[in-house]
């Protein structure tokens, strides 16, 4: 399983929204919300994007 940290790509410091455990192929298995304030989003697609950009590097 990997861990793979979630940002916010469309903001100039690309802040951490969540984080997301992936198996080997790249299936979500479980997401890692923090307190965060105010309201942050992430599109569905960038995050699958993210995802398999981090099992690539690994």
């Amino acid at each position: 399983m990997h861990r793979v940290t979630i940002r916010n790509r469309s903001i100039p410091k690309q802040p951490r929204v969540f984080d997301v455990i992936v198996d080997e192929s790249g299936d979500i298995i479980r997401y890692e919300l923090q307190n965060i304030r105010g309201a942050m989003f992430v599109d569905m697609c960038d995050v699958l994007l993210q995802i398999k950009e981090a099992l690539r590097a690994s």
